[in-house]
């Protein structure tokens, strides 16, 4: 710094450095100010967003966990359903107008729908014909329950209720005979096979184990069919644990059309040429039920074997 005096008059003089040097300090104070407070701005944006993004991770956590207890519950839900409903279609409700009758037979309701079959079958080779209906009667002749014989199954009802589905033939498994499905979910309930002479039942479940069918034959049953008064020498017997428990066998008389009867226990007697038939107390509805299908079965094959020919060749047509 420089002073220059001059009368009355005084005058300063600065170095320019020196002025310089204390404005680029000044400057760079107010700088490093500026930057630290951006530097604090961007951390404080930094934690800000930190926090929106903590905030986004856990919501996205809940919700999961909120999908994943609907999701849980909706299982739960539907474990219920099924331990509720799945019983009614994998097993087939009682027949409880079977408990009440000591016999049944199966007989065909009008001889015409057969010959209509036929007609079709020999004039236009085709397999398909309009239902041919089997009555299931008492002893007192009345109908209880009818079988309606498509080219593709057998429906068995009671009224107007369904009770199964029965298909005769399987092209792919030759030792089925018939099998026995659920009315709504077509599931296959019951089975029989021949293996080895023996007609075994088998289910979707233990409680008929052991249970078959037999088939016998004798002298007198030969005489029978040789005689008009049978149209079948064979018989059948349904058992659990080697007791019998039904009979199918054909029906016996001069004056009566092919009929089957189904039976639980066979006495030792005549009554115009047929067996009388008791059904026993202790034979289950399920084997009734089974006894009753099978004889349908058999009247179909045996007893109307043209009607179980249309019936194999529509399956083998549309295998």
């Amino acid at each position: 710094m420089v002073h220059l005096r001059f009368k009355n008059t005084s005058l300063v003089l600065y170095p320019i450095t020196k002025q310089k040097h204390l404005t680029v300090s000044t400057t760079a104070e107010k700088e490093a100010k500026r930057a630290k407070k951006e530097a604090k701005r961007q951390s404080q944006k930094s934690q800000k967003a930190a926090e929106k993004s903590s905030n986004a991770l856990d919501g996205m956590t809940n919700t999961g966990r909120r999908t994943s207890s609907v999701t849980a519950q909706i299982t739960r839900q539907a474990r219920r359903f099924s331990t509720a409903i799945a019983p009614t279609l994998t097993k087939i409700e009682a027949v409880h107008i079977l408990q009440k009758l000591d016999e049944v037979r199966v007989k065909m309701n009008d001889v015409a729908q057969l010959q209509g079959a036929i007609e079709h079958y020999v004039l236009r080779n085709s397999a398909q014909f309009d239902p041919v209906e089997l009555d299931i009667i008492n002893k007192e002749g009345f109908r209880i329950m009818q079988a309606s014989v498509y080219p593709d199954e057998i429906v068995l009802q009671e009224g107007s209720k369904k009770i199964c589905e029965v298909t005769l033939i399987d092209t792919e498994d030759t030792s089925s005979l018939l099998k026995i499905k659920h009315p709504v979910s077509g599931m296959t309930v019951y089975e029989l096979r021949e293996l080895g002479g023996t007609i075994l039942i088998q289910t979707n479940t233990d409680e008929l184990k052991g249970a078959r069918v037999m088939t016998q034959t004798s002298g007198l049953s030969s005489l029978f069919l040789n005689c008009g008064c049978a149209f079948s020498k064979e018989t059948w017997s349904v058992l659990t644990q080697d007791k019998i428990m039904a009979s199918v066998r054909p029906n016996r008389s001069f004056w009566s059309e092919n009929e089957i009867k189904v039976s639980s226990k066979e006495l030792e007697g005549f009554s115009n040429n047929q067996f009388q038939i008791d059904w026993d107390p202790n034979c289950e509805n399920e084997l009734r039920l089974i006894s009753l299908v099978f004889g349908i079965g058999q009247m179909v094959r045996v007893a109307f074997p043209q009607l179980f020919h249309i019936v194999k060749e529509f399956r083998q047509r549309n295998q």
